[in-house]
């Protein structure tokens, strides 16, 4: 009997050491930086702890302490996958788009190893509850770093957390990045930390006193992000409302709530794209009842990655490259050349063509519908699965408008936390 235990013991090892690695990489996940430089390249402690995850999950497949459960999901990374690495072959530059393939695999091999290793209410509370963890001391920077540019703007922390104002005019307010490498980045994980937030809260995973401070200090720092992101953020808030509205009977309150999310969401996008700041750089302006309207730099971005895509209509430039080359002058007086399409479609379509933009749409569009109806059940699951919709519809989607996020580590991670809340075998 003992011999058979220390067996058991041993098998299970490397399915114990995996779910440890997990949660690790998920803590790892708000924090871009501080990162490490090789070769000129800056590798994330995410990055680093995945490649253990991967051989203590292989570990665990081969002694077969975790039975792999096949999934027709997979068949959709498959496809986008394959899409990617046609726009490789077919590249301007198959260098630099086979380096980026590489990186690809990564994001896609993060989400299956999330969907084999979750399989249960207890593994969920724990990643959610590590994610929060992680996303309170983001935000608790966050707020640090709006403290100390009111009380000493020479202070060496705001060289590490606070960004420059981009295209917003300089004025007497920070602009944050935190952990992360840019306002956006930052503002779209934290719409996800909040749904986890949110749902800790609903099945009692942390206390009342506990899940207001940290919903207040997520928030606060996002808040400071300023960034048109903050559309996507409020309309989760908005729709996680109307949730709770309608599982208590309260129809018309449901549909307010979810109504002003829409309107936020509409809102932050039109802000994004026009302006009335007359700028050099803009090649056009139209009159609006009167008044003289231009062109963001993003719709700037978005139309130069639109006939990117019509140049390239296959297989696309090439993936990894730049899709739009847009000259802005920004308020500061600083000139920028973006080459990104601020766009996670119009990018997508730019670098990998209709192949790569029928992929990603299938990638989107297959978990919602596998979620849905979102709805607060009698069951934790239901309510798991409500907020990791929440999440994926007001990161990757809405946010996915006005920023490119298609590579975002954590929001590959939240695909493979749906795959595990929706396991369908073939």
């Amino acid at each position: 009997m003992a011999g058979e235990k220390e067996l058991v013991n041993e098998r299970a090892f490397p399915l114990r050491a995996s779910a440890m690695i997990l949660a690790a990489v998920v803590f790892s996940l708000g924090f871009m930086q501080p990162n490490i430089r090789v070769s000129r390249m800056a590798i994330q402690f995410t990055d680093a702890l995945f490649v253990l995850l991967l051989v203590a999950t292989a570990v665990a497949v081969l002694n077969r302490s975790l039975p792999l459960r096949m999934d027709r999901f997979y068949l959709v990374l498959a496809a986008y996958f394959a899409a990617l690495m046609l726009s490789a072959i077919f590249s301007a530059e198959p260098d630099r788009s086979f380096f980026k393939l590489a990186g690809e695999a990564y994001l896609i091999g993060l989400a299956i190893i999330a969907g084999q290793l979750v399989r249960s209410e207890t593994m969920f509370r724990k990643i959610f509850l590590t994610w929060i963890a992680a996303s309170t001391i983001v935000c608790l920077i966050g707020v640090i770093t709006v403290a100390v540019f009111y009380v000493d703007r020479t202070n060496i922390w705001l060289d590490w957390f606070l960004h420059h104002y981009g295209s917003l005019p300089p004025g007497n307010y920070p602009r944050i990045q935190s952990t992360y490498i840019y306002p956006g980045m930052l503002c779209n994980y934290l719409t996800v930390s909040l749904m986890m937030l949110f749902v800790a809260g609903r099945l009692g995973w942390m206390g009342r006193s506990a899940i207001l401070a940290a919903t207040g200090l997520h928030l606060s720092a996002a808040a400071f992000t300023i960034t048109p992101g903050l559309g996507g953020l409020l309309f989760a808030v908005s729709a996680w409302f109307a949730l709770a509205a309608m599982a208590e009977g309260r129809k018309t309150a449901s549909a307010l709530w979810l109504s002003a999310g829409f309107v936020a969401a509409a809102a932050f996008l039109a802000v994004s794209l026009f302006t009335l700041r007359p700028t050099e750089t803009a090649p056009y302006s139209f009159n609006v009842l009167g008044t003289e309207v231009f062109p963001s730099q993003r719709l700037l971005t978005w139309q130069g990655a639109a006939a990117t895509a019509l140049e390239y209509p296959v297989f696309g430039k090439g993936l990894g490259l730049g899709v739009a080359r847009v000259e802005f002058l920004a308020p500061s007086g600083q000139r920028q050349m973006l080459t990104d399409a601020h766009n996670t479609w119009l990018n997508v379509a730019g670098s990998t063509g209709l192949a790569g933009l029928a992929a990603i749409l299938l990638l989107t569009i297959v978990p919602v519908r596998r979620l849905w109806p979102l709805t607060f059940g009698g069951d934790p699951m239901s309510v798991i699965r409500a907020g990791l919709g929440i999440a994926f519809v007001s990161s990757f989607i809405i946010q996915g408008m006005v920023g490119s996020f298609e590579n975002a580590r954590h929001l590959w991670l939240l695909i493979g936390l749906m795959l595990a809340a929706t396991h369908r075998s073939d």
